[in-house]
C-alpha cells in the first residue's frame, strides 16, 4: 500500500528483554521472536501488514 510521498504504515511490535544474566531464559525469549517473526512471514492477509524486519 503505497502513498502518494512515497511511504506505507507500518506496526511497531516492542518486547522488552528482561534484566537478567540468566542465558537459558534469554535463549528461550529470543527463540520465541524468532518463531513469531518467522509465522508472520508466512502470513499473507489484508488486514495483516508485511514483515518488514526487525532492528
Amino acid at each position: 500500500m503505497s502513498t502518494p510521498s512515497g511511504t506505507h504504515p507500518v506496526a511497531v511490535k516492542i518486547h522488552k528483554a528482561p534484566k537478567s544474566d540468566d542465558k537459558e531464559l534469554l535463549y528461550k525469549i529470543g527463540r520465541m521472536i524468532r518463531r513469531e517473526a518467522y509465522v508472520w512471514i508466512q502470513l499473507s492477509h489484508n488486514h495483516i501488514l508485511p514483515f518488514e524486519g526487525v532492528t
